[in-house]
């Protein structure tokens, strides 16, 4: 008995609306959930069969880590925060970078860009373009393989009056001119392996990810970021449609039952004796939590309960969300305002 959760996927960024298939807490499938105006009754089998594999890998972060004599060790939420926070505070405003992630929600962008802005006062920000030009057809599959580009770039991950963007950040840290890097739900050193040689000569490296990759054998900090499948938030396709997603895993920090999340006849009857009932429970959390968390040790705070309270802060704030409702949005899609100038500095 699989309990299932509406979502959208993210392999490419048609978003195709779909169903996660849940058993013990583990994702067993995906399927197409009908949708007339993005994917009709389909997906694709890559879609389908590889999209969910980072959700049930051995190689997830569980809980916050920081390095001490070399190694990785976890700790509390509250020590690494402290931490990061007091190295954040010794590195200049200029010579810090902040890379976003079109893999992570609008909800995640904008917390990232509101915390670079308002918090550190950093104009150095942009993020990874992620595209394929063999993964592309004429059915559903876009070039672009991630999906919230356009989130991302509406949300304002983009470097600000006189900042750095991502060609160069990616030489200010060869050369030396950026000391600290925050890279939220990406792997800069995939896509830059020639980083390798400089990543070691910064003083301050924090990593917001769901799974141990490349970059974080260079990390000082690694917190736990969830997946799509874990959280609640939006992204926005190619079309400019804006679409909810909704946790079907869960973290050691919701309850299914009070999360909005559908319940097998497993989940509602299992006892604490059914391991098959409950299954593993990951330390992790929402990015724009994350950085909420850590903000709290600055001046100004931004200060959120829940992905919703985000986007309605985004909704006065950005014009191609004003109107936009959360509740109402739910499973029904809404189209934006035209793409107009994101989060202003």
């Amino acid at each position: 008995d699989l309990s299932s959760n509406p979502s959208i996927c993210t392999g490419c960024s048609r978003g195709c609306n779909i169903d996660i298939w849940v058993k013990n807490n583990e994702i067993l499938r995906l399927t197409p959930r009908f949708n007339e105006e993005v994917n009709s009754y389909w997906m694709c089998d890559d879609g389908r069969l590889n999209t969910f594999k980072h959700v049930n890998a051995d190689n997830r972060v569980d809980g916050t880590h920081l390095r001490k004599d070399g190694q990785l060790i976890e700790v509390g939420w509250d020590e690494a925060y402290a931490s990061a926070s007091s190295e954040l505070k010794n590195i200049s405003n200029k010579e810090i970078a902040f890379i976003g992630s079109a893999f992570s929600t609008c909800e995640d962008n904008y917390l990232l860009t509101k915390f670079t802005k308002d918090v550190i006062g950093c104009k150095n920000i942009d993020f990874i373009r992620h595209t394929d030009p063999d993964f592309g057809d004429e059915l559903l599959r876009q070039n672009d393989i991630t999906p919230n580009t356009m989130g991302a770039e509406l949300t304002g991950v983009s470097p600000k009056q006189g900042g750095l963007d991502l060609d160069g950040i990616v030489q200010g840290i060869k050369s030396g001119k950026i000391k600290g890097l925050f890279v939220m739900e990406d792997d800069l050193l995939e896509a830059y392996p020639e980083l390798e040689k400089s990543l070691p000569n910064l003083e301050l490296l924090i990593v917001l990810t769901s799974n141990f990759n490349k970059i974080t054998a260079f990390a000082d900090f690694v917190f736990p970021a969830a997946t799509f499948a874990e959280k609640n938030g939006t992204f926005i396709n190619f079309k400019g449609r804006v679409q909810r997603i909704k946790p079907a895993v869960e973290t050691t920090e919701m309850d299914r039952s009070l999360d909005g999340m559908a319940m097998s006849r497993l989940d509602k009857f299992g006892t604490s004796f059914d391991r098959w009932a409950k299954g593993n429970k990951r330390d992790a959390r929402a990015s724009w939590k994350i950085i909420s968390g850590l903000s709290i040790l600055f001046d100004k705070k931004l200060k959120y309960k829940m992905a919703e309270n985000v986007f309605d802060d985004m909704s006065k704030n950005i014009d191609a969300f004003k109107g936009l409702d959360y509740d109402i949005m739910g499973e029904k899609l809404k189209t934006p305002t035209p793409f107009l100038p994101a989060y202003k500095v």
